[in-house]
């Protein structure tokens, strides 16, 4: 969870923990997707991100529709995210974590 390369944007991964899902999972911020889908006990690299105040996340997954969202979510120059989606699916938790 290195600082990002360009240190006026941040970097987020997602990170998959999800059972019972056909399919890998994807992420958006703010309607625009993480360059990468995750497959099941995975995580993606990490992206870079803009730096903003009021985000909003989503993580769906093939045929389960959404299953985390988040919104006013920040993320800040230098920053350094991860989003964690775990459990069976219909019983999802997400959890939006500053690495550094």
């Amino acid at each position: 969870n290195a600082p990002p390369v360009d240190a006026t944007k941040a970097k987020l991964r997602l990170v998959n923990g999800v059972s019972g899902v056909n399919g890998p999972l994807t992420m958006t911020v703010d309607g625009t997707p993480l360059p990468e889908t995750v497959a099941a006990g995975k995580a993606s690299a990490y992206a870079a991100q803009l730096p903003v105040t009021t985000a909003a996340i989503a993580v769906a997954g093939v045929g389960a529709g959404t299953l985390y969202s988040a919104a006013d979510r920040v993320f800040t120059a230098g920053g350094v995210y991860s989003v964690f989606v775990l459990g069976p699916a219909g019983s999802t938790s997400g959890f939006f974590r500053q690495d550094r």
